[in-house]
């Protein structure tokens, strides 16, 4: 199985969506429909129970409201924790939103997207 782990805000744990699975659920569609082997992975748990006639891997590591930096911390323990392929990094949304030293949000991007790069070499590291 590709090991996905989703990061960021209120998108990533599905906040808007009738069931809690998101813009994962399109992506885990897609794995299903190309007949390929994908589970998400993280401490945190939301979506259906099943979709796309397959259960349904629940896991991320999405919050509501996270902030780049609150997001680091979450993303380097769960690189530890599950080792994943692919690591979909959805974040800074809360830091433009709430006005949180704007001017320093892309270096703090890029410093978690260096953190991420650091601790898992072998994997994928994508913002969405």
């Amino acid at each position: 199985d590709c090991k996905v782990l989703t990061v960021g805000d209120g998108l990533v744990s599905g906040v808007g969506t009738n069931d809690g699975g998101g813009f994962r659920k399109h992506l885990f569609q897609r794995a299903v429909t190309a007949n390929k082997k994908m589970t998400f992975v993280g401490d945190q748990m939301s979506g259906p129970a099943m979709f796309a006639g397959r259960t349904f891997p629940r896991g991320h590591e999405g919050r509501p409201d996270a902030k780049i930096a609150s997001a680091a911390s979450t993303a380097m323990a769960a690189i530890t924790k599950h080792s994943p392929h692919i690591v979909l990094l959805e974040i800074g949304g809360e830091d433009l939103w709430t006005n949180d030293n704007v001017a320093a949000a892309p270096q703090r991007l890029f410093t978690l997207l260096d953190a991420l790069i650091t601790a898992a070499p072998k994997a994928l590291v994508v913002v969405v």
